[in-house]
């Protein structure tokens, strides 16, 4: 259906918070890269999507190696989206972001 869409990702994430941590132990990398599978609900200008995403580098300890996405954003014009994303380990909410996406 024309409300349905199917995409794949990158993420690449420098993670501060462990970034002060790695200045109290050399051990502990801040760079995280992953691979998200995703489903769009698209209605109108809005586009909420639903992802599952699976660690490919991490060097600190987290509950697991897959972690869910959600985001909701608004089309502003033909190329750019406005809107937030929620992270979580199962029901475990991590974080929360902003973001401004460019389209092409």
């Amino acid at each position: 259906a024309r409300m349905h869409g199917i995409g794949m990702g990158i993420e690449f994430v420098q993670d501060w918070s462990q970034k002060e941590r790695s200045k109290q132990s050399e051990d502990v990398d801040h760079y995280i890269l992953s691979a998200l599978l995703r489903h769009h609900f698209i209605f109108g200008k809005f586009d909420f999507s639903q992802a599952i995403g699976f660690y490919l580098y991490k060097k600190y300890p987290t509950p697991n190696s897959i972690f869910q996405r959600y985001a909701l954003t608004y089309r502003l014009t033909n190329h750019v989206e406005l809107g937030f994303s929620l992270k979580a380990h199962l029901a475990v909410a991590e974080q929360m972001d902003l973001r401004l996406n460019y389209l092409f």
